[in-house]
């Protein structure tokens, strides 16, 4: 995190659970950065790289105002863009895909500058209240985990953004491990809502600070099937 805010608790503001946007819940909620600087930013390390297929973003809530603090917000992966708020969103929460697809990546970065954006102030700063990330359950694939993975060897989970196996049961045929085996050939529920899709198909990335000082110095990653 680049700058906090004076009233901040810190970078672990965004990933303490709390969806409610009030920024003093039982103490400091949200992030916050600090109100003196024009460019700034807040990021989390997974650990590792995973396929992201979708994060969702919580904006302040208390005034229907703090949702233009979201515009001009950039999020990157590794420093590919994955999405940006080229306006302010209508709800407090923002359920975002990648704007290039599913993207692979260990660092997510929350991005501001505001002059660039020609942002002014109070609306200049990084103000959310929680950040979460989707990954595609084992089994599951593609853009909002709708695609099932066929029978690779072994058990193995296929690669959640093309499908692909390493290696096939029996019988079967790569790259998807499926009798026919061709890249288009895609195994999806049907009569299944995206919320019944995404509950049943996905983890989210349940993101934890721990905190040196004051300070959030890493972040740690555990799983939690949503």
């Amino acid at each position: 995190m680049s700058s906090q805010h004076s009233l901040t608790a810190g970078c672990g503001g965004a990933v303490n659970g709390n969806t409610t946007g009030v920024y003093k819940t039982n103490g400091t909620n949200c992030i916050h950065t600090s109100s003196k600087f024009l460019t700034s930013w807040w990021e989390v390390n997974l650990g590792r790289s995973y396929p992201v297929h979708s994060i969702t973003v919580w904006a302040r809530g208390e005034n229907p105002d703090y949702l233009f603090r979201m515009e001009g917000i950039e999020i990157t992966m590794d420093g590919k863009e994955c999405y940006k708020f080229d306006s302010a969103p209508t709800k407090r929460e923002i359920a975002i895909n990648c704007s290039s697809g599913v993207l692979s990546g260990t660092v997510i970065r929350v991005y501001k500058n505001a002059t660039a954006a020609g942002i002014q102030r109070p609306n200049h700063t990084i103000n959310i209240c929680e950040f979460q990330v989707f990954s595609c359950s084992d089994g599951y694939w593609g853009i909002d985990c709708q695609q099932e993975c066929g029978n690779c060897s072994n058990s193995e989970a296929c690669d959640k953004v093309t499908g692909h196996c390493s290696s096939c049961s029996p019988r079967l045929e790569q790259p998807l491990c499926r009798a026919g085996g061709g890249d288009h050939d895609q195994k999806q529920r049907p009569n299944q809502s995206k919320t019944q899709e995404k509950t049943q198909k996905s983890v989210m990335l349940q993101l934890h600070s721990r905190r040196d000082r004051g300070q959030c110095s890493t972040c740690q990653r555990t799983l939690m099937t949503t």
